[in-house]
């Protein structure tokens, strides 16, 4: 593994890709603290409004409509339920007078002391109004940085953890009976006195970690105390489940070039295709979120780095793909197209068809204590072609969609260094 990704960030060396993708980064990341802002006040406030935030592609509205809880001095206070709702517009679809998107609402329960949110959260109702974007069911401790993820109570007591797609977390990740409830009171109480609180440590396992700590077992030290990664080494580290996603994906990608070779001549877009679809840039597009803002980057194979002093933190990174696009052509022209017709109530889960990759990685520090969660959400390719040869559609789309979401500072890479800028804004 180590010698995969040494040189994967090797290829992160050419300065034009980093110039081009630093304006990108920096124009997308001033328009997400201008809409921050906007949202923290919303939220502290009594007041009910929305905030807009206005991409290329699509815009995003996301309104409060109700507070049942109480204020004081302007601010929430205590214990109530919040309703939101969350508009997803699609500015392409719109200029042609198509409706498409989605919109949701969703009502979370907890408090809020002096109109921060505190201890448990619990997203209790959600309801999809248009669309199929489904928020999560589930409850995390909020005290200024979340829990990486939204936690489901089993029979037994524990808490699972669940994923955006309303499924289980793959690999599985678990906390203790009782921790949850046991660090809400505590941060609460804490809130209430004005007492500042000691970081967060939840035992966490999950089978994504066995091969790098004993038992799976790691404390999630979540906290709110910034970290001044600029000057810190960071081994970036495959968990065993991406090594087994990265495997199937290239069988998958073979597939569909063994089945295109015979009538290659047909399809311009296939050695686009298989160059932008080459699995060794899934690791270069992530490093590129990492390396502007850490002092430098290695690869290592487990842990060792940290205990040894080699590095500061380790990424461990979790990478996972679902859809197939090793398809005959019959398959392929069944699937539903972009752009074509939409019709009513065809999702954009309809849409993204054939492939979508979901990234999240913990950062764990030298005491091997996962200090940071970070999800760095899902991109899809569309199956947006339909006015050439069957298979030159599939390639064309496909070609499109790799060639933007794993060139460095896009995708997966472009949420990493947004959340680690937003880290060093804190510092």
């Amino acid at each position: 593994m180590k010698k995969y990704l040494i040189a994967s960030l090797l290829a992160l060396s050419c300065p034009h890709l980093a110039q081009a993708a630093n304006a990108a980064a920096e124009a997308d990341t001033a328009t997400q603290k201008r809409v921050s802002e906007q949202l923290d006040i919303l939220t502290k406030t009594c007041k009910l409004g929305s905030a807009r935030q206005n991409y290329l592609d699509f815009t995003l509205v996301h309104t409060i409509t109700e507070w049942t809880g109480a204020c004081a001095n302007g601010l929430r206070e205590g214990y109530g339920a919040l309703s939101t709702r969350d508009d997803r517009i699609d500015n392409l679809a719109a200029t042609r007078g198509v409706e498409l998107g989605s919109a949701t609402s969703r009502t979370d329960q907890g408090t809020f002391i002096r109109g921060e949110p505190v201890g448990l959260w619990c997203a209790t109702q959600s309801r999809v109004l248009k669309g199929e974007d489904k928020p999560v069911l589930g409850c995390g401790l909020r005290n200024g940085v979340g829990m990486g993820f939204l936690y489901r109570k089993e029979a037994d007591g524990r808490w699972q953890a669940w994923g955006y797609d309303d499924k289980p977390v793959e690999p599985p990740v678990f906390l203790a009976a009782g921790s949850l409830e046991t660090e809400s009171a505590r941060l609460i109480a804490d809130a209430r006195a004005g007492k500042v609180s000691k970081p967060v440590e939840i035992v966490a396992q999950t089978q994504m970690l066995d091969d790098l700590v004993r038992g799976g077992r790691i404390a999630m030290a979540l906290n709110n105390d910034p970290l001044d990664l600029k000057s810190k080494r960071v081994a970036m580290i495959l968990s065993s489940h991406s090594l087994t996603e990265l495997e199937r994906y290239r069988q998958m990608r073979q597939g569909l070039i063994d089945a295109t070779l015979r009538g290659a001549r047909k399809y311009p877009s296939r050695d686009k295709f298989i160059t932008v679809s080459n699995p060794g840039r899934v690791i270069p597009n992530l490093a590129s979120g990492l390396t502007p803002n850490v002092r430098n980057v290695m690869a290592a194979d487990d842990l060792s780095v940290l205990t040894d002093g080699k590095a500061d933190y380790a990424l461990i990174v979790d990478w996972q793909f679902s859809k197939n696009f090793n398809l005959s052509e019959t398959e392929y022209m069944a699937l539903p197209f972009y752009g074509q017709g939409e019709k009513p109530g065809l999702t954009t889960d309809d849409l993204c068809n054939l492939f979508r990759s979901t990234v999240s990685a913990w950062l764990i520090n030298r005491e091997l204590r996962a200090v940071r969660r970070f999800d760095l959400g899902r991109e899809c390719v569309l199956n947006s072609h339909f006015a050439k040869r069957e298979y030159e559609n599939l390639l064309q789309s496909l070609a499109h969609g790799f060639g933007y979401d794993w060139n460095p500072g896009f995708g997966h890479g472009l949420s990493l260094r947004s959340l680690l800028e937003q880290e060093a804004e804190r510092h």
